[in-house]
């Protein structure tokens, strides 16, 4: 079989307001996103019915399943609020997020485009009513912050290239890092959980 898909070129997402449905506006930038990997599974029934004196039967299409993946280096946090729920973003020159959880995560569209090594055109997909699932934040010392997001979603569709505007900050790095944890007057961020160990 032929690999016809080579390279990602583009990424992006769009809130949604009912879930499944694509938003009039997709093209929101998530972060430099090195990867993403959409898995669609065909689900089969077997239905099984009487006629003219034997058992038959046919294999029905039913809903598939599409599951995904991307890792990207942070340039911000936005995209952490479709995990815990909301996000209020605050302050000049490095963002500052203040996350909170809620009892509904909004879903979302995923817009990707990979080149076609033929060069005549590239191909646009779309994820409709994607939902992260989960999120893996990986801190190495001297070095870039990578999170890896996971979900699922319908099955991918045709779309069309958005037309994206590049975050202009650079990627997170541990030593721009200060998490806040809400301890009720105890620790104030992670650098007073190392120093109290």
């Amino acid at each position: 079989m032929v690999n016809y898909i080579q390279e990602l070129k583009q990424f992006s997402y769009g809130e949604e307001s009912n879930w499944g449905s694509a938003p009039g506006t997709k093209n929101s930038w998530a972060g430099l996103v090195q990867n993403f990997a959409p898995k669609t599974k065909q689900n089969i029934k077997d239905v099984d019915y009487m006629g003219a004196g034997r058992d038959v039967g046919q294999l029905v299409k039913v809903a598939s399943d599409t599951t995904f993946s991307f890792q990207m280096a942070l340039q911000h946090g936005k995209i952490f609020q479709y995990v815990l729920g909301d996000s209020v973003d605050a302050g000049a020159g490095p963002y500052t997020h203040t996350l909170d959880g809620d009892d509904v995560l909004k879903s979302l569209t995923l817009v990707y485009s990979y080149l076609d090594p033929a060069g005549s055109a590239d191909f646009n997909k779309e994820v409709n009513g994607a939902m992260i699932n989960k999120v893996t934040v990986d801190i190495p010392e001297r070095d870039v912050i990578l999170a890896t997001f996971e979900g699922f979603g319908k099955e991918p569709v045709n779309s069309s290239k958005q037309t994206l505007t590049a975050a202009n900050t650079v990627p997170f790095l541990s030593a721009h890092n200060i998490i806040s944890v809400d301890s009720g007057g105890g620790y104030s961020n992670i650098a007073d959980l190392k120093t109290a160990q």
